[in-house]
């Protein structure tokens, strides 16, 4: 039997305040916002067993998912992601294509489900969610290009894991071979990306013919919402094409069309639209997943965790962190006298130039970004959208479910006082490069 809409706005009533209350509660306890409002889900999941009926992949997708998305990469600061761009290619491309590899081996030799369910479960977990992390930075302090990192990693590889999704689903089901499958992926990132640079160009247009606070708040919220939607329809990626449009107002926007007012309108707005959506998302994943059948399927669970937690230590330090130092001692060995001296004229004609900050990931980030591989909304939607006819259709939900339940709350639960350990740790520099890279600059004559 289908809601009235007057049974909709209850439901939505009781969902503002739930989320509100858990605020309240975990702000005095110190416990994670996220975790609070996953427990409260899987409460909700068992008292109330009905409950996710209504839960659907659409809803968390193309309702939920857009406008979250579209507000972390608005809010993206400029000069940090710049320095984040390459660093955040690399963990939302091939890093996301190692980890579905690795985590599909690993389930497959540890459960003994076949290789292609192991693909499937692979690219449905390779999406992270670092929520947890990322409230914790608030509180330590951590540095604005650490934290652009993290959340910059978070917004692509949703969009990647998406594709990756795709192509296993038609892999398995024997649509795809594995060439046609590289071609699909590379396609499918490159026209999302170009739909939503074009839509976030011609938001910015729109918004420098205005100066109403008001209807330029609606404009943008009608630029993320319009990017997925029409990225969907095209049958592209939704999710990049929503981070790429985010990304171009956020950045292109506030130095061309947005004055310090409307800059500040449209953050408040926006952050108290990511408040609300991120209480949704999470109140569902918890309603949606059943926890007695996780806890019947334990052993294979913990083959799913311990194949995640591998695959983000292999993305994380070998990727990103061995193959960055390989980078820079091979540069380093190649550079000239002279680039040195063009270096040194660069900066005392250009004094006031914003630093460049660490050439390479201090390893006390790359620690943080370890443990911030926090599984979250977009695998319960993808788990949630497999076919009903799909051979091992329990099982890879099983595992999926379990995957984000253990990373959620256990990693969760540990966000806080790991970063603020490992920050503490770690050198001047690397906590404050900002700070450091800054005092560093030679003054002006």
């Amino acid at each position: 039997m289908e809601s009235s809409p007057v049974e909709a706005i209850r439901v939505f009533v009781i969902l503002v305040t739930a989320a509100s209350a858990v605020g309240v509660v975990a702000g005095r306890i110190r416990l994670p916002y996220v975790v609070g409002l996953v427990l409260l889900g899987l409460a909700a999941g068992v008292v109330l067993p009905d409950a996710p009926r209504g839960i659907t992949p659409d809803l968390v997708l193309a309702v939920l998912l857009p406008g979250l998305i579209f507000e972390a990469s608005f809010r993206t600061p400029l000069e940090p992601f710049r320095w984040a761009v390459s660093r955040v290619v690399v963990l939302a491309v091939p890093g996301v294509i190692l980890t579905a590899l690795v985590v599909a081996v690993v389930v497959h030799l540890g459960t003994g489900i076949s290789l292609g369910s192991g693909l499937l479960v692979g690219a449905m977990v390779c999406a992270t969610d670092p929520a947890a992390v990322v409230a914790t930075f608030r509180r330590v302090a951590a540095p604005d290009r650490l934290r652009t990192l993290v959340e910059g990693e978070s917004l692509l590889n949703d969009g990647t894991s998406l594709v990756i999704f795709v192509v296993a689903l038609r892999i398995v089901t024997g649509g795809l071979g594995a060439a046609d499958a590289a071609i699909y992926f590379v396609a499918t990132l490159t026209v999302s990306v170009l739909i939503g640079g074009v839509l976030g160009f011609v938001t910015v247009q729109v918004l420098r013919t205005l100066d109403d606070h008001v209807l330029e708040a609606t404009i943008t919220i009608a630029c993320a919402y319009g990017a997925a939607v029409i990225a969907n329809g095209l049958g592209q990626s939704g999710i990049v094409a929503t981070a790429v449009a985010g990304l171009v107002v956020g950045t292109y926007g506030r130095r061309v069309a947005l004055s310090v007012a409307t800059e500040q309108a449209l953050d408040e707005v926006w952050e108290v639209a990511a408040f609300v959506l991120a209480a949704f998302i999470f109140l569902i994943v918890g309603a949606a997943i059943p926890l007695p059948r996780l806890v019947a399927d334990a052993g294979p669970v913990a083959w799913g965790v311990l194949a995640v937690v591998l695959a983000r230590l292999l993305a994380v330090y070998g990727l990103l962190g061995f193959g960055e130092r390989l980078l820079a001692r091979v540069g380093r060995g190649r550079a000239s006298v002279a680039r040195g001296v063009v270096a040194a004229a660069s900066a005392r004609w250009r004094p006031h130039r914003r630093p460049e900050g660490p050439s390479v990931v201090p390893l006390a980030w790359l620690h943080v970004l370890a443990f911030a591989g926090l599984r979250g909304s977009v695998t319960v939607a993808l788990a949630l959208a497999l076919p009903a006819n799909l051979p091992d259709r329990t099982a890879i939900q099983t595992l999926t479910f379990g995957i984000v339940v253990v990373t959620l709350l256990v990693f969760g639960l540990l966000a806080g006082p790991f970063v603020g350990w490992v920050l503490g740790r770690a050198p001047a520099g690397d906590t404050d490069s900002d700070a450091s890279a800054a005092s560093s600059m030679p003054q002006p004559p």
